[in-house]
């Protein structure tokens, strides 16, 4: 971690808790999650274009979870896992160094769940999801071709949720990087995310839904590339225009 990075961690952090009030919409299980940003951008972390405990979880995952055998697979500790929730709806920022990375991934795993609505969805345009389901549905051999329609759809998704769908994207093509060492393949992971956590929609078969996700995860950068997931109110120089910075974003694709 270099040192511009540790520095954000310690504003954000120093912000997030001595800020004048608690957000009055819990973290996990909001009814909206574009209501939920339009709050957040009433504290310190008012520039971030994803949920504070997107930016935590992936983060420490990112930090410390790549070489974990089984990362998402293995179940955190209930106690630990409910404490995490807890902590993030009572409106405190808790230090997931804390915690086990199987605790941590676990929190993250349940928020995705706990969501009204899966973040690859528009709670105003059902034909979002339906232009996903199409794309699954075309022939084999048309790969270019769905790529290239799913870059079109994610664009229609709120910001917010392309942001969203942005980081946990790269989160899961990093960790299928290190797959040597975690044992969490492209196929692995799309089957936790895909088949089991909801991210998309529930009316495709869990195999439609899997084979959606690694086909994600396989084309990140050519899904994501230019893809715009900066928020109306925020401001970022011209020259980082593409996305906000995260930890670990030197090393991001």
């Amino acid at each position: 971690m270099d040192q511009d990075d540790i520095f954000l961690t310690t504003f954000f952090e120093s912000a997030f808790n001595h800020r004048y009030r608690k957000p009055s919409m819990v973290t996990f299980g909001t009814e909206s999650i574009e209501d939920y940003m339009d709050e957040q951008k009433l504290f310190p972390a008012h520039f971030l274009n994803v949920p504070w405990v997107i930016k935590k979880c992936v983060d420490q995952i990112l930090q410390n979870g790549l070489n974990m055998v089984g990362i998402f697979r293995v179940p955190g500790s209930h106690l630990e896992t409910q404490e995490i929730v807890d902590d993030f709806n009572d409106g405190n920022s808790p230090n997931l160094g804390d915690f086990t990375i199987e605790s941590v991934s676990s929190a993250f795993k349940k928020y995705m769940r706990d969501l009204s609505h899966p973040i690859l969805a528009h709670p105003d345009n059902p034909q979002v999801e339906k232009g996903f389901e199409d794309v699954m549905e075309m022939d084999k051999g048309c790969e270019v071709e769905q790529i290239q329609l799913i870059k079109d759809i994610m664009e229609k998704l709120p910001t917010f949720r392309r942001a969203m769908a942005k980081e946990l994207f790269y989160l899961l093509k990093v960790i299928d990087a290190y797959s040597d060492e975690n044992m969490m393949s492209s196929q692995n992971i799309a089957t936790i995310f895909g088949g089991m956590v909801y991210i998309c929609s529930k009316t495709m078969s869990s195999g439609t839904r899997t084979q959606f996700c690694r086909m994600i995860v396989e084309n990140y950068d050519e899904i994501f590339e230019d893809l715009d997931t900066l928020a109306p109110h925020m401001t970022i120089p011209d020259n980082d225009r593409e996305r906000p910075h995260f930890l670990g974003e030197n090393n991001r694709g």
